[in-house]
């Protein structure tokens, strides 16, 4: 009985810290230009990893995907390219997260959210060059 019950205990704490979410911030970003030049990227900055990093040029018609992800609370970024700022947050305030998303000049550019957990941090935005 002692056994079984350790044995038990033993298999719920292992799945137990399986189930439980990892303290990490991702997000899915897609770009898109749907101008008939190509956007040079003026800067990019990011709190965590960048995969790929963020296009240089963003070709004319085209569509890149890329992910941010950060061990830890905040994920948040900002790319500036030739006729646009695009910017984005995901941020952990107690136990669940909050999002932002960004984009200037809204004659030129736009933000639009996917989807948003706002349990497990996930995140997926996309944005535009009209």
């Amino acid at each position: 009985m002692i056994k079984n019950t350790l044995i038990s205990a033993a298999i719920l704490s292992t799945l137990s810290a399986l189930a439980m979410p990892v303290l990490a911030a991702e997000t899915s970003i897609e770009l898109i230009n749907n101008s008939s030049s190509n956007e040079i990227l003026i800067n990019s900055s990011s709190t965590g990893s960048l995969l790929p990093t963020a296009p240089n040029p963003l070709y004319a018609y085209d569509t890149t995907n890329l992910v941010s992800i950060t061990a830890g609370t905040v994920d948040a970024g900002a790319f500036t390219y030739q006729s646009c700022r695009f910017n984005w947050s995901a941020i952990k305030i107690g136990s669940i997260y909050m999002f932002s998303d960004g984009a200037t000049p809204s004659s030129d550019c736009e933000s639009q959210v996917v989807s948003q957990n706002f349990f497990t941090g996930e995140y997926s935005v996309q944005f535009k060059v009209k």
